[in-house]
């Protein structure tokens, strides 16, 4: 008997929460249509304001993740006909890509790209450093430009040693002050790169000026 009357009151239940569901039914889908065409209003009002004011701003400060801390893959395509710039930072890859499009060469370009990872990535790439570049002309020509550090002109292989052949002021002679260190040749390069593979379409102010634009961002 108990067991009966639990299956009729659980019946009653179902019956009355189906009832309540079509009762409601009507009014949730006005609801719903008002809500839709409200915001269909709001999309059109907003897509005008745009349309009056311009383009909407582009984001300034790239990051490889999403507010919820997830990789991006979906903005890291690019399509073109004429060339492609990639390199280890977004904002370098940027600079390279505007040369481009101001009728540099991909030489041009290159350069860009190294004097704004001078900016952006500091710790990794720049002025005070060096490097290789490898040329291939469209004739079909090949060069190699070297413009790595050099040692100081004062040093030699015994500029650090001692009498006894040990490494001076405890064994950080070779490691500590000015002739411990490199002479940069990154300027060198970039310039003589610039000077005889260049476009000659471009001029240097227009090659280094995206890392000078990039200079006073908080983007590292």
């Amino acid at each position: 008997m108990r067991k009966s009357l639990t299956k009729l009151l659980a019946l009653g239940m179902v019956f009355t929460l189906t009832a309540c569901s079509s009762a409601s039914q009507p009014a949730a889908t006005t609801a719903a249509a008002e809500a839709t065409e409200a915001t269909e209003a709001q999309t059109e009002a907003e897509t005008e304001a745009a349309e009056d004011d311009g383009p909407a701003p582009v984001e300034q400060v790239w990051s490889p993740v999403d507010e919820n801390g997830q990789t991006k893959r979906d903005d890291r395509e690019g399509h073109g006909e004429n060339g492609v710039v990639t390199s280890a930072n977004v904002y370098a890859t940027q600079a390279g890509l505007q040369v481009l499009e101001q009728g540099g060469n991909a030489v041009d370009a290159a350069v860009a790209v190294s004097y704004a990872l001078g900016v952006v990535e500091p710790q990794a790439s720049g002025l005070g450093g060096g490097g290789f570049m490898l040329v291939h002309t469209a004739d079909g020509q090949d060069s190699f430009i070297d413009y790595r550090e050099v040692a100081p002109a004062a040093q030699d292989a015994y500029t650090w040693l001692d009498e006894e052949g040990n490494v001076k002021n405890n064994g950080t002679a070779n490691s500590r002050g000015g002739l411990a260190i490199g002479v940069p040749g990154e300027v060198a390069g970039m310039e003589y790169a610039i000077e005889n593979f260049g476009s000659g379409n471009v001029t240097r102010q227009e090659i280094m000026q995206p890392a000078i634009d990039w200079l006073p961002r908080d983007i590292w």
